[in-house]
């Protein structure tokens, strides 16, 4: 890298400044970590440590780093915090440590300024200076993002090429280190969860950068610690977006289709309505013809209960009158003959009978006294017709052998009412 302050002034343009750039390296610290807890050397070597804001969150978490640089600005803000820093050859300062000295080798932004030969000398003289469990962390921008491939990666004149995330996780396996992911950042953590993906979104949403952390082996219960960050799901990829991107066209092209469906279907809807409205109306008509029947009906029902009034003030005045009280007795007179004619036929039978057997019983009186006997054969005499209406009066029937007629009453088929007019009639007759 050049000397003067043209790199800082462009990087705090460009990449962002130290606060950012700081927040943005705390998720490295879940690979860091467990590296405190072995008593192992906590030495970190930062290759190009620019500014150090890495320099300073290791510092701050109990680590030694160390970082080198050739651009005179960059390491000025180092030395203005006091941070461990010198002007150096990434390549050089590797090859001047020991074998298993370092914890940590890492290299912010400092791979795609490198030629392809250099960068692979830099990894295997990493892999050498680490101790066991030692991690190499190379951060880059990601080409796999299309605006980064092929706008932004270009904005820096130091950049040599960029390298796809599957070339530069390859390199650390190559040289042997025991395990290395690709791990994507600084991408938009709402589209992150977001299936609402646009064209745009495919174009500049994958994470802009990458890095690639590699492990060199140890023993497996020293491995273990390290598990769940290496297994843990990071950033966006270009085939996750674009897969969302075409999930979501099909899910338009599907909208499109049920709001045509939809459509048709309130059409039919609307057709319907607009016939059930018409047969509404009709019904609505009957109602109203029905309506007005039932109002002719009322007015006639008035004028029919208004006459019936009239015909009851009348009637009043008929039973409030005097000819109507002067003829109560023959009209109960009439009205028990009327009920004696029409539902009292077994009462009138026997009254029949009572009055043959009182005439028989005369008869015999008569018989034995010969005066009257004269008297009454004499009467008769001046008119058959009563003789016969007598005799078949008194002869309704064949005669018993005691020479007595049969007057017995059944009194049981009597009403009340004919019991008491047939005990009266009796009581009158035998007076």
């Amino acid at each position: 890298m050049s000397s003067g302050l043209f790199y800082r002034d462009f990087e705090e343009k460009f990449r962002g400044d130290r606060a950012e750039i700081a927040k943005r390296l705390e998720i490295y610290l879940p690979f860091v970590k467990p590296l405190l807890d072995d008593g192992g050397t906590r030495r970190i070597i930062d290759l190009g440590c620019g500014r150090g804001e890495w320099l300073e969150l290791m510092q701050s978490i109990g680590m030694i780093p160390h970082g080198v640089d050739l651009d005179d600005g960059m390491l000025e803000d180092c030395f203005a915090r006091n941070l461990s820093a010198e002007k150096l050859d990434a390549i050089a300062c590797l090859k001047s440590l020991p074998d298993e000295s370092q914890a940590i080798v890492s290299g912010f932004h400092i791979a795609e300024h490198l030629h392809f030969e250099v960068l692979q000398k830099l990894i295997s003289e990493s892999l050498r200076v680490l101790r066991p469990g030692g991690l190499l962390i190379l951060e880059t921008p990601n080409a796999e993002n299309i605006s980064v491939g092929t706008l932004t990666f270009h904005m820096d004149p130091t950049h040599n090429r960029p390298l796809p995330p599957g070339l530069l996780s390859f390199l650390p396996r190559f040289y042997g280190y025991a395990r290395a992911v690709a791990i994507r950042l600084q991408e938009n953590g709402a589209l992150r969860q977001s299936g609402d993906v646009h064209l745009i979104d495919v174009f500049q949403g994958v994470s802009p950068d990458y890095a690639v952390v590699a492990q060199k082996a140890a023993p497996s219960t020293f491995l273990q610690k390290f598990d769940g960050p290496f297994n843990a799901d990071y950033g966006l990829t270009l085939d996750a977006l674009s897969q969302r991107f075409e999930a979501r066209l099909i899910s338009a092209a599907e909208f499109e289709v049920r709001s045509q469906a939809t459509d048709e279907a309130i059409a039919k809807a609307s057709a319907s309505i607009s016939g059930l409205k018409s047969e509404f109306d009709r019904v609505r008509e009957d109602l109203a013809r029905i309506q007005q029947e039932f109002d002719l009906l009322r007015k006639e029902k008035d004028v029919l209960r208004e006459e019936i009034d009239n015909y009851q003030q009348r009637l009043m005045d008929v039973y409030k009158s005097s000819s109507w009280r002067l003829m109560a007795p023959f009209r109960k007179t009439m009205g028990t003959l009327r009920r004696l004619r029409h539902g009292h036929q077994t009462v009138i039978l026997n009254i029949k009978i009572f009055i043959a057997d009182v005439l028989r019983q005369f008869i015999r009186f008569a018989v034995a006294r010969p005066t009257l006997r004269r008297v009454a054969v004499r009467l008769l005499s001046w008119s058959p017709r009563t003789t016969d209406r007598l005799k078949r009066l008194i002869v309704p029937g064949p005669v018993e052998q005691s020479g007595h007629f049969d007057h017995r009453i059944d009194h049981a088929d009597l009403s009340p009412h004919a019991k008491r007019i047939f005990e009266k009639f009796k009581s009158a007759t035998e007076r």
